[in-house]
């Protein structure tokens, strides 16, 4: 079993792009409402999904046909596709979290007070 270093590295850069992407609309709206991260992993869920669902389709090809699709048609071939799904997933899922953390503290406004006598608030 190789190391999938290439699928990895490209996962990576699509985590990258959907929440700098997401970041920027973010960015514009002056509101927190895409969550880049949590969207790249539902869709790499459903990516890994589709994969396994065309892993079985070329496995159940006859003999003769297959010599084609050996490669890719195998289990091994599919768990060493899953890890490389996998490992950001993980890494989506622990920016998601940041990112509702992030919009919760937002919500309540930290609060100055600026005057003993007025009783006078400065919101940040």
């Amino acid at each position: 079993m190789n190391f999938p270093w290439f699928p990895l590295c490209l996962n990576f850069l699509l985590l990258g792009a959907t929440v700098f992407i997401c970041d920027r609309i973010n960015a514009s709206q002056r509101e927190a409402r895409w969550n880049g991260a949590l969207m790249f992993v539902g869709f790499c869920l459903l990516a890994m999904i589709l994969d396994l669902l065309l892993t079985s389709i070329f496995a159940s090809v006859p003999d003769m046909d297959r010599m084609n699709y050996v490669t890719l048609a195998s289990r091994s071939a599919w768990a060493e596709r899953a890890i490389a799904y996998l490992i950001p997933c993980v890494v989506g899922v622990f920016l998601a979290m940041r990112f509702r953390q992030r919009q919760h503290r937002r919500d309540d406004p930290v609060r100055i007070k600026t005057s003993d006598y007025t009783h006078s608030e400065l919101s940040v």
